[in-house]
């Protein structure tokens, strides 16, 4: 240790005598008592617990807890916060401006029984008087909310009612025996708490507090900030406890590395302290009162993502969170419509201040109502909102009851062509209840709601929605309370009947056969009105069940989907009510063991087969896109239980009718102008029609996107359209043609709908049947201007959605905008006919123009010629950042030509086309590269991409079985293998040499190109772009027990794997889902390690990651190995980003030097990491690099010659969207006395010496020889001419 450490070193731990003496149990007595403490409780041994108020509890101030010595010998501990209390209430101190700002808190002694008793000796008093640790003692809430603290340690109880009584906004411990700060979680059982917005303040706070007490951190037992599980991991912590119940900031502070009372330094903590205190102030703070009236409300949850606080003290709230702008804030509170406050903007060192008025009570349902209790609320409703409500009856059930239906809408008792119609329908099993107390509840919402709440009055104003409450009175009133009645009473109409079972089945569509009167009725309402949507509320599960509910066979077998030609629209509503609801999304079964249904959605007959149901007579027949929603497990819970399905429900129900946005609507007309009715409308890949009404108007339910659409009827026909279905109603009137030829003309006469077009009101909510509060625009700053250009010129023509540090922000329907950036910001610029831009901003700028490079219209496949062409193309254009080589020659003799980009030391490589007639990766990376090319000076992403990295991309690794292949078009999922293997005939993917297999590989030419390649640059990561499912699959491809069944074969860095797929996955649109597709595959998350899915031996990823620690990922990039050239830009356009998203990512980690004492860069190191896996050694000029996630790592860094070094880091968390910077590190190794060392360094500073010499005798050498060069030229010409001058030469002579 160098002379001035030790010097450091012994004048932390000198005694220092603190301003309060306290070196016994008494005079810690006599100082509290000096402090007027007040006791709040009693410890196990009767001792009073203090609490000592040094700031008072003013109502708009935030509260700071500060507990110390909970372990009971911490007596370094006790007297620092006892100091702390004396500077504070000074003048001179750092903490005294803070008690104008805050409520401090002090429990300067929890464990007193434990200080008396260390008081005499230190090395005792670790327990309170009944012997207990209270240090990992309290409540632990990892795995439950609630505790029954009646049998806890009284100091434990105490603690608890006081954080309970004082909402605190920050709690800080003093501990000692250790100096540095540690946050939660100290257990490791909990990884989701990283990354959260409470994790991530406590994470920056923490680090800036540390930089108050620089001169700590050489201390010995110094401890740099972090959760505090990396260094304890102690389960029932006082802190995690706070942290979970509360969700505040929590800080335990080590003041001393001994416990003794006169061992601490006030003046080296009294900066840090301060800075954990004021750090309460971060954040947003504010008032809630209730509607109509100035009064505070108590007990209002205000919440920021998972971050929450309750108001207090006359409604004040104070809610931590970290710099930057567009916190959303929510407000809820009992029976009140809660309130969303979206952008708050947050700077350190002052508070945003949103106060909130809550909304209108929320109709909730708090008991069953029976038949004639349901027909007087509905009537009730009509009465009280006549103008935009129609109570009807569509007929009567068995026992002569009517089936009520209130509808509404602008215009409620007629359809309106232009205004699509919904329904909910409930209650059809009349056991299954909790649906027609819903259904009253959301009448109720939407007409309390009616002109005050945007959102849901576009709703109203844009859709007739229907609304059903009981299609089963006759059961309801037999049916009784509970989960399921013996027989199932109430399940069956009056004539014992299952109405969902009496339906026409679409296999033998009699309508005419006899039906029980309720389902005719609904037969009739459908036949009668033009419904779009629907869903049909039950109960006795949680799932939202979509068609078909049958085969023709009436068997649902082996749990098989029978998918509609709508399947994905399917899918996609329902994943829209099941995602909004807090349970049924998880996808568990009712013994919430297992997850039975993903994504909380099921097809009808994969989960049992109904013939007769109602779902599948609204899809066939009627047009009307209906599925059932399984809404619980209790089919008849107690009327107490409503507000729980009410609140769980609520958003679903909104969402799900908003759902009918998505879709395309419009009339359909002659060229004379003549509307036409019972047009068939078309949808390009789906065989499912649908029919104009009577006036013309139709309507198409349709998946986010675009599509092909046209009409037709008889031998007229109109044109084929593409139109873009987004988060609203697309409108589109066809004119039909009986001549064709027509559509070539360039002006056509456009048919104009006779009945006037409802104007479509557009609101998009932050949280769906919230209200919603902006900040004024004075609260907000002014932002940067942005100006849209399109690279090689022409309009925008399209929205583009901004998004900022990975939050959507705003819609830009122009080509300038104002986005509100005021800090360093990552701005994303997202639209369908673009790639992404990416710009960095820092906040400063007044102006930017962004360059949109627009996708390609329409791909095609290269030959290998075509391929080699586009490479050249790409050096002509961007001759700085690329080059070329060539690795080796395929098996046919074709050159396996790689394109280096980019200007970086970090080496990644992307191939492509290790199977042949897996085409898809090809061609991506043929148009990745032209993309990247273009951008390098326009994208600040892909030109900080090419700038930091060394990227080789080989799209076609076996070009010979490209050239084999066939379109693989007819059968998605066949297994067509024309192509698969090189021109030799083997499998390249089973060539590698494999660490699980003994038997030698004849190597092929193209794997031994690979080989080579790989083992001659230090590639850090690496993809292999693959086809015929849609996952990303990571090592180990095989297994060691040789098996061919799947299995799990984990690799020394699974999780980094499994990081680095994940990744590629969540930047695709639908690969994260990991739907059953391709056959049936379905993968978690969108990822599979490789032997899990199937074994397979002498892979290449298996190979590059054992033989060259290049970490490399498979990708399956869809279903269709070898697909039609009109299915290329879709997938292209699906798998871009994920590409561009991998290749930033292999800048997540470490880049280091390994260096001696000197300074001297050490080649061959190896660099260990035990969380990491295979180790990694350095390169040229003591480089490496390690990909890691974000976490805390230690490093050992060994060499000959060398002694080992070890090195703790922490990778912070990467900024979405954003280049992720590598963790930089100087690794010094020792391996020389301190004599050798300096002895080194002089005779290094004589060799720079004697170079600088050498040097400057050189240059003085070389002007001497310039002067004298130049002299004897003008000697030599003035010589010359004068033998000119005298006539004895002559100049045109050769000799000259």
């Amino acid at each position: 240790m160098a002379w001035w450490k030790v010097v450091l070193f012994l004048a932390l731990e000198v005694v220092v005598e603190s301003s309060v003496s306290v070196n016994s149990f008494e005079d810690y007595k006599d100082a509290v008592k000096a402090f007027e403490s007040t006791s709040i409780g009693e410890t196990a041994g009767t001792l009073s617990i203090d609490h000592i108020t040094v700031a008072g509890s003013e109502p708009n101030k935030p509260n700071v807890g500060v507990i110390c010595n909970i372990g009971g010998n911490r007596l370094s501990a006790v007297a620092l916060c006892l100091d702390l209390i004396e500077s504070a209430r000074g003048t001179g101190g750092k903490l005294a401006p803070l008690l104008e700002s805050h409520n401090i808190h002090v429990l300067p002694n929890l464990n007193a029984d434990g200080s008396k008793k260390a008081y005499v000796d230190v090395n005792k008093g670790k327990e309170n008087g009944d012997g207990v640790v209270l240090e990992t003692s309290f409540p632990d809430l990892r795995n439950s909310e609630e505790v029954d603290t009646s049998n806890y340690p009284p100091e434990i109880k105490t603690v608890l009612e006081f954080l309970e009584s004082e909402q605190f906004n920050l709690l800080l411990t003093i501990d000692s025996e250790f100096e540095g700060i540690f946050f939660p979680l100290f257990h490791s059982d909990d990884p989701e708490s990283e990354g959260t917005l409470i994790h991530n303040i406590m994470k920056g706070v923490a680090k800036n507090a540390t930089k108050e007490s620089e001169t700590l951190l050489n201390s010995a037992c110094w401890m740099p900030a972090n959760q505090g599980f990396h260094y304890f991991s102690e389960p029932g912590t006082l802190e995690d406890y706070t942290y979970l119940k509360y969700g505040i900031p929590v800080y335990r502070v080590g003041v001393s590395c001994s416990v003794g009372a006169d061992t601490h330094n006030l003046p080296l903590y009294e900066g840090l302290i301060a800075t954990l205190i004021s750090s309460a102030s971060l954040g947003a703070r504010g008032r809630v009162t209730p509607p109509g009236s100035d009064s505070g409300m108590e007990k209002v949850r205000v919440a920021c993502e998972k971050h929450v606080t309750y108001t207090n003290n006359g409604g004040y709230y104070w809610l931590p969170l970290p710099d930057g702008e567009g916190h959303d804030l929510s407000y809820t509170y009992g029976p009140y419509n809660p309130v969303t406050v979206t952008g708050v903007p947050v700077k350190f060192g002052s508070a945003a201040i949103p106060d909130v008025t809550l909304g209108n009570i929320d109709p909730v349902p708090r008991e069953h109502q029976h038949f004639t209790e349901l027909n007087s609320t509905l009537h009730s409703l009509h009465k009280e909102y006549p103008d935009i409500t129609h109570l009807y009856s569509i007929g009567k059930s068995v026992e002569g009851r009517d089936l009520m239906v209130i509808a509404i809408g602008l215009h409620p008792d007629k359809h309106t062509p232009g205004i699509p119609e919904f329904k909910y329908v409930a209650n059809m099993h009349g056991n299954e209840v909790v649906g027609r107390s819903l259904l009253v509840s959301l009448a109720r919402l939407l007409l309390q709601n009616y002109n005050t709440d945007p959102y849901l009055t576009s709703l109203v104003k844009t859709t007739r929605i229907h609304l059903m409450p009981t299609l089963n009175p006759d059961g309801f009133e037999v049916a009784e309370v509970g989960q399921d009645q013996p027989g199932n009473i109430g399940r069956n109409n009056a004539h014992n009947i299952d109405i969902n079972r009496d339906f026409p089945s679409r296999f033998d569509l009699d309508a005419d056969a006899e039906r029980q009167p309720e389902t005719k009725a609904v037969i009739d309402w459908l036949s009668n009105t033009p419904f779009v949507l629907s869903a049909n509320l039950h109960g006795g599960s949680l799932v939202a069940n979509y068609p078909f509910d049958d085969t023709e066979s009436g068997q649902s077998g082996a749990r098989k989907d029978s998918p509609t030609p709508d399947d994905e629209l399917f899918r996609n509503i329902s994943r829209v009510y099941a995602s909004n609801h807090p349970q049924m999304k998880l996808g568990l079964d009712c013994g919430g063991n297992k997850v039975e249904f993903p994504d909380g959605i099921t097809n009808g007959n994969h989960w049992y087969a109904v013939t007769g149901g109602m779902q599948d007579y609204n899809y066939v027949v009627a047009d009307c896109f209906e599925i059932t929603i399984e809404q619980g497990c209790n089919k008849y819970p107690p009327g107490s239980d409503l507000p729980i399905y009410w609140a769980n429900n609520r958003v679903s129900l909104v969402q799900y009718l908003a759902a009918i946005r998505h879709s395309v609507i419009g009339w359909v007309g002659t060229e004379d102008g003549a509307v036409i009715e019972g047009a068939t409308v078309h949808v390009e890949g789906s065989s499912k029609t649908v029919l104009s009404q009577k006036q013309g108007d139709y309507y198409r339910l349709l998946t986010p996107g675009k599509h092909v659409i046209w009409a037709e009827k008889g031998e007229m026909r109109s044109k084929q359209v593409e139109v873009e279905v987004e988060d609203y109603q697309v409108m589109y009137n066809f004119t039909l043609y009986t001549n064709t030829s027509k559509w070539n003309e360039s002006e056509v006469a456009i048919f104009d709908p006779p009945v006037p077009v409802p104007a479509p009101e557009i609101i998009i909510p932050s949280m769906v049947s919230d209200r919603i509060v902006v900040l004024e625009e004075d609260e907000q700053d002014k932002g940067v201007e942005v100006i849209l250009s399109v690279q090689g010129g022409g309009d925008v023509g399209e929205s583009v959605t901004v998004v900022i540090n990975g939050k959507e922000v705003l819609k830009m329907g122009e080509t300038k905008g104002v986005v509100d950036v005021s800090e360093p910001s990552t701005v994303e610029f997202i639209s369908t006919s673009f790639y992404r831009a990416v710009k960095f901003l820092s906040g400063e700028e007044n102006s930017v123009t962004v360059t949109l490079h627009r996708m390609p219209l329409s791909l095609s496949y290269h030959n290998h010629n075509q391929l080699l062409g586009v490479i050249d193309d790409v050096i002509k254009s961007c001759p700085g950042v690329t080059s070329r080589y060539d690795i080796g020659h395929s098996a046919k003799g074709e050159v396996m030509r790689v394109l280096q980009m980019g200007k970086g030391s970090q080496q990644i490589k992307l191939v492509g086309g290790i199977h042949g007639n897996e085409a898809v990766g090809r061609e991506s990376l043929i148009n990745l590269v032209q993309y990247l090319c273009t951008a390098s000076t326009t994208d600040d992403l892909v030109g900080k991409l090419l700038e930091n990295l060394d990227i080789h991309f080989l799209p076609s690794m076996n070009p010979d079985g490209f050239a084999a292949g066939v379109y693989d078009v007819d059968d998605p999922t066949s297994q067509i293998t024309t192509g698969r293997r090189n021109g030799a005939d083997v499998d390249l993917n089973r060539n590698f040499p494999d660490q699980f297999q003994d038997s030698e590989v004849d190597l092929q030419p193209e794997t031994s190109a690979i080989m080579n390649w790989t083992m001659s640059h230090n590639f850090t990561t690496s993809i292999s772009l693959h086809g015929g499912s849609l996952v990303a699959c990571y090592p180990y491809d095989g297994r060691e027990d040789k098996s061919t069944a799947p299995g799990y074969s984990k690799s020394p860095d699974d999780t980094v794997f499994r990081y680095l797929a994940s990744s590629y996955a969540k930047a695709h649109p639908t690969m994260w889902r990991g739907d059953k597709i391709c056959d049936g595959d379905q993968f978690t998350g969108g990822i599979s390690n490789g032997a899990e899915w199937y074994p397979l031996y002498g892979g290449m990823g298996d190979w590059n990651y054992l033989h060259c620690g290049t970490l490399e990922i498979t990708v399956e990039m869809g279903c269709t190995k070898y697909p039609k050239e009109d299915q290329l830009l879709r997938m292209y356009r699906d798998h871009y980003w994920s590409l561009i998203t991998h290749i930033s990512n292999s800048r997540q980690g470490f880049a280091g030097v390994v260096a001696d004492s000197a300074g001297d860069p050490i080649v061959g190191a190896n660099i260990s990491c035990p969380e990491l896996g295979l180790d990694v050694v350095s390169g040229s000029g003591g480089m490496f690099w390690r990909i890691a996630p974000e976490g805390s790592y230690t490093f050992t860094v060994t060499a000959e010659g060398y002694s080992p070094h070890e090195h703790h880091y922490v990778v912070g968390q990467v900024d979405w969207g954003q280049l992720p910077q590598p963790t930089k590190i100087t690794l010094f190794l020792d391996g020389d006395s301190n004599d050798q060392i300096e002895n080194r360094k002089a005779q290094e500073k004589v060799r720079q010496r004697a170079a600088a010499v050498i040097g400057l005798v050189v240059l003085v050498s070389t002007a001497i020889a310039i002067v004298y060069y130049l002299r004897k030229r003008k000697r030599d010409a003035r010589s010359k001419q004068d033998i000119e001058y005298r006539g004895l030469i002559n100049t045109d002579s050769e000799e000259e």
